[in-house]
């Protein structure tokens, strides 16, 4: 049943996904295409990876408004999926597509975009919970991940008045209120 969920919350973030690089390609076409700065964990080193003084190898990804902020690598050891628009990494699950974390999933797209999909109640705990984790992962403040493409959504199993809605992160402008 937890497999079957996860499933249905991976589909609705990946269609949120779409939604979100369908509204960012109909937008002004003079922003600068992202650029993914790390090794990808697959054995495509074209990707130009960089390593700073630490050890830690960064990812490039793009603002909303076209600056570039460099973040962790947030891909290694995570699964991936490969789709027509992008490569998009379950960054909340393991190699073996256990899910790390049960009131949410995280995916990050090369494509600098950032998916949630909530997959319990309450809500409002669930998405700060992933906005903790989100944080973490990335190391951006609040002001910076409300500059990041991020989609929040939930499916109709866990709450039928918000699913499909976007929720936004609840530190940015817009943001629905959640219980």
């Amino acid at each position: 049943m937890n497999r079957v969920l996860l499933i249905v919350v991976g589909v609705i973030v990946l269609i949120g996904v779409g939604g979100v690089i369908f509204m960012l390609s109909a937008g002004p076409k003079n922003t600068p295409a992202p650029t993914a700065t790390s090794t990808s964990p697959f054995g495509t080193a074209n990707q130009g990876g960089t390593v700073p003084a630490n050890n830690t190898t960064t990812r490039t990804v793009v603002t909303t408004d076209g600056t570039s902020i460099s973040i962790p690598d947030i891909t290694a050891n995570h699964p991936a999926d490969t789709e027509v628009s992008g490569t998009y990494y379950h960054v909340t699950e393991n190699q073996n597509h256990d899910q790390l974390y049960p009131n949410f999933n995280i995916v990050y797209g090369t494509d600098s975009t950032f998916s949630i999909g909530l997959s319990s109640e309450p809500l409002g705990q669930a998405r700060l919970a992933a906005e903790n984790k989100l944080r973490e992962l990335t190391g951006l403040t609040n002001a910076q991940l409300c500059k990041m493409s991020v989609t929040v959504m939930t499916i109709p199993s866990v709450n039928e008045t918000y699913a499909g809605q976007e929720l936004g992160l609840s530190f940015c402008p817009g943001a629905t209120k959640l219980p």
